[in-house]
């Protein structure tokens, strides 16, 4: 099953020895740096994970980097995972929880470092001699380059300092949090204790950590908040009218704010809630990455730069994860660093209501080319009997026929064996011929009005289902312009004949 489709963009994943070689997918953000994030493989995710091809250079750029930086880049296991056949990596996982027993189909989606290493470009040297470009950085950076690698995330991290402030990691295990603060997220809301001259202080917060100075992993608390601060100045900058009513409605600025962030010049950043602590982030614009392509669609340059400003922007024909095209206003959020859609206004159903009226359209054009095609072959289609119901048709009335014609049709017999006339015209959709007593195509209107004869009337009354003292227990139809039954007509005739014998 995860053979197929190997020509298609695929997933890079890795599996790390000291967290029990979990599955995780690397982030494309980091990708470039080596690994420092990555993220747990669900599909939500999806958008943030490396994307690789048979033609993708960043898998050259990311060992080279990991060669640099690790000094036991072998603790890493990577695989190569169609983006398609994403939901089935839980099939994947059980294969290489006993690798011995599956080692020639894992094979097939390893992806050997070493491999990119040995591509690594050679550098000329002072004497002559060559060396790849990682042995030369090695060789200038020394001791101190050695020093200065990072190791995993979890052993970084001063679990003795989170105890001191109330939080374990068992803690975050049981709230689910731990996998997003292993990866480089943030927490959900953890309770937080601490003294403060002696006073305990209980709050809530999110905690994330960040690269420090001198490689440590500095810890970062977000404290909650009832509300928004909207109105207190934000890295010193009041925030217009028009931004807050932007932030309470859509929990995004809207467009770029010049902030002092790092204390110096103001630089445009775009500004989001995050509405978990309702704290304010501000990122700078220009460490925003907004992709030209995405979910099956390229942006406008001007889609692109509106996006890149945090501004709303209507985007059409989007793919979803099941395929199903879509629209939806789109607009980039800081605080959780991905796109933000909303549907306000937006026909959900539009692309449904399109792909069912082509149906509808492709189903018409076939009906008026088979209208159009010529009736003889329609002959073929069902038998035209010589007789019908006794009475031998003509050569021109089979004829006819065939062409799905009406004809009329004399002398035909019913199941009482009684002679009748009528008009006749094949039903393909019951498979049979109809029998009308009006010519169906011209007097159709008129024959729902029009009423038997007087001589005719109690003949179709009776035959319809009315019943009379004198034909209750009739079995067989009246005849043409028949009021009562044989036997009572008889009788009648009968003693008319006696009356009139007794007259002087």
């Amino acid at each position: 099953m995860m053979d197929e489709n190997q020509n298609e963009e695929e997933v890079l994943l890795v599996a790390d020895k000291d967290d029990g070689g979990k599955l995780k997918a690397v982030d494309k953000s980091a990708a470039r740096e080596g690994i420092f994030r990555m993220l747990l493989p669900s599909m939500e995710n999806m958008d943030d994970f490396v994307r690789v091809s048979s033609q993708s250079t960043i898998l050259e750029d990311f060992f080279r980097n990991l060669h640099r930086q690790y000094d036991r880049p072998t603790d890493f296991r990577f695989y190569h995972i169609p983006a398609a056949l994403f939901g089935t990596l839980d099939v994947f996982t059980d294969m290489l929880r006993n690798p011995e027993d599956n080692k020639d189909f894992i094979a097939q989606y390893e992806v050997n470092p070493d491999d990119y290493a040995k591509q690594l470009p050679e550098q000329q040297t002072a004497n002559g001699e060559t060396v790849s470009e990682q042995t030369a950085t090695t060789e200038q950076t020394g001791a101190e380059q050695q020093s200065a690698q990072p190791v995993g995330i979890e052993n970084r991290i001063d679990w003795e300092q989170l105890a001191r402030l109330g939080v374990t990691r068992e803690s975050l295990e049981q709230s689910g949090d731990l996998s997003a603060v292993l990866s480089g997220g943030k927490s959900g809301l953890v309770t937080i204790t601490t003294e403060v001259e002696g006073i305990p202080i209980t709050t809530q917060g999110r905690i994330h950590f960040a690269e420090g100075k001198d490689g440590k992993l500095d810890l970062k608390i977000d404290c909650y908040r009832r509300e928004p601060a909207l109105d207190l100045p934000f890295y010193g900058v009041l925030l217009d009218k028009e931004a807050k009513d932007n932030i309470l409605a859509t929990g995004n600025a809207g467009q770029p704010v010049a902030l002092p962030l790092d204390g110096g010049e103001p630089k445009p950043c775009l500004i989001s809630l995050d509405k978990v602590t309702n704290n304010l982030v501000a990122v700078p614009v220009d460490d925003i990455l907004i992709p030209m392509d995405f979910k099956g669609i390229t942006f406008t340059p001007e889609q692109h730069r509106q996006l890149s400003e945090g501004r709303k922007v209507l985007v059409e024909g989007m793919a979803s994860q099941w395929g199903s095209p879509f629209d939806a206003y789109m607009q980039y959020n800081v605080a959780k660093e991905k796109f933000d859609y909303n549907f306000d206004g937006l026909d959900r159903n539009r692309y449904k209501k399109q792909e069912k009226e082509q149906k509808a359209a492709t189903a018409q054009s076939q009906t008026d080319a088979q209208s159009q095609a010529p009736s003889q072959p329609a002959a073929n289609k069902f038998f035209i009997p010589k007789k019908l119901l006794g009475k031998e048709l003509t050569p021109e009335q089979q004829e006819k026929f065939g062409k799905l014609e009406t004809i009329y049709v004399t002398g035909m017999k019913d199941r009482d064996g009684q002679p009748f006339n009528a008009y006749v015209r094949m039903n393909l959709d019951r498979g049979k011929p109809d029998f009308f007593r009006y010519n169906p195509d011209k007097a159709q209107s008129r024959a729902r009005e029009i009423t038997p004869t007087a001589e005719h009337k109690t003949q179709v009354a009776v035959n319809n289902g009315a019943t009379a003292e004198a034909t209750r227990h009739v079995q067989r139809p009246l005849k043409p312009a028949q009021a009562q039954p044989a036997q009572v007509e008889a009788a009648k005739k009968a003693e008319n004949k006696k009356g009139k014998g007794r007259k002087i």
